[in-house]
Order: C-alpha cells, then sequence, then structure tokens
C-alpha cells in the first residue's frame, strides 16, 4: 500500500443490466456501485486497468473523482466470475476522511508452534475485529507462534496491534492454542476400570 491515497476517475453509468456491464469491461471499464453515509446508491464505471493495478499494490482506499466530487471510499463488495479469477463489479462504500471503520483483519500465523508434535494447534480465529481509520487498515496482522508449548494459549488481548489500530474483538477470546488430541484424549474402549468386575449374580 502506497503512502498516498490512489484516486480512480469515475464516469455515470447511463445503462444497467448485464448486457451494459458486458459492455463496459469489454470497453476496458469496470462497473461500478457507491453505497453509504446516508446517500442513495451511484452507479459508475471507472478505468479496469487503473484499478487493476492499485489493486496489485494491495490499494483498498481510494480517492474516488467524479464531476465536481472527490470523496474517499475503500472496497466494500467484490463480485468474481463463475472461476473466480475475473472481477465482474465493485462496490464501494463512501468513508469521509479521518472517519473510523470497523473491520476484520486476517491472521498470519508466524513459525512453527514447538509443542505441535506433543499435541494439536487449534486456530478458533483466523480473523479479529479492529476498527481505525481506512487507510490504517492492515492487510493482516501476523502472530510468531514458534514458542507455544502443549496447553499454552494466546488471546485476541495478546495480539500487537499496529499504530493507529484497536482491537475490538474479546480480548479474551482464545486465538490459537496446543492441546491434546482428541485421540489422546478419549480412553480407549474397554480402558476403563481395573478388569475385575464383579459376576452377575
Amino acid at each position: 500500500m502506497s503512502s498516498s491515497t490512489p484516486s480512480l476517475k469515475a464516469e455515470p453509468r447511463t445503462g444497467s443490466g448485464t448486457r451494459d456491464s458486458f459492455s463496459l469491461r469489454k470497453a476496458g471499464r469496470m462497473p461500478i456501485n457507491l453505497v453509504g453515509h446516508g446517500e442513495e446508491t451511484a452507479s459508475f464505471h471507472i478505468d479496469d486497468h487503473s484499478f487493476q493495478a492499485a489493486l496489485r499494490h494491495h490499494e483498498r482506499v481510494f480517492m474516488l473523482e467524479h464531476g465536481d466530487k472527490r470523496e474517499q471510499v475503500m472496497l466494500h463488495d467484490v463480485q468474481w466470475d463463475r472461476m473466480g479469477d475475473r472481477i465482474l463489479h465493485i462496490e464501494f462504500l463512501r468513508v469521509p476522511v479521518g472517519e473510523v471503520v470497523e473491520v476484520q483483519v486476517v491472521l498470519e500465523f508466524v513459525g512453527h508452534p514447538k509443542g505441535a508434535a506433543k499435541g494439536e494447534f487449534v486456530k478458533p480465529l483466523l480473523d479479529i475485529a479492529v476498527k481505525c481509520v481506512p487507510r490504517s487498515i492492515p492487510e493482516s496482522i501476523a502472530l510468531d507462534v514458534s514458542e507455544l508449548d502443549l496447553d499454552e494459549q494466546i488471546l485476541a488481548g495478546d495480539l500487537t496491534m499496529p499504530e493507529g489500530v484497536e482491537l475490538l474483538q474479546d480480548p479474551e477470546e482464545v486465538v490459537c492454542a496446543i492441546r491434546l488430541s482428541q485421540e489422546e484424549v478419549e480412553p480407549e474402549e474397554g480402558a476403563e476400570g481395573d478388569g475385575s468386575a464383579e459376576p452377575e449374580v
């Protein structure tokens, strides 16, 4: 992500429907909707090449220029084709500069837990809830798990938040842990008792 917010120039969309969307994409334009902040949904189209280039640099926040307006927006929803390799439509959310948003951020587990050979490495949480201004949204939050041993756990409150990012997740919620596997916990069939059951009378 660059230090400055990239700009996208948008043109009003005059048509609608699948056929119009196809024509726009064929002409190198990406159909988009602009939603949120108590305003009506607006339909535009942007240069597909410029958008894809920004996306490759992990940009998620843009300054959308349309008419005489310039407003900050962030990716809200992406519609892909059935193969999952081509974007068909984008929905942007209006977010005024300085406004805080609540988002889910992916957790990146770094290293191999030293206790993994003694039990099972469980990860109840794969992403966490945070709040920050859009430009501070991290791509992921790294968590070093290499020192995690059997019967140890890491809680959401143990995570180190990047500057400007506040944790919303319950701090007592377990992010990951090393537990005895279910097979090791459950006794083998017939293993209970001392084998000296009294005979029936």
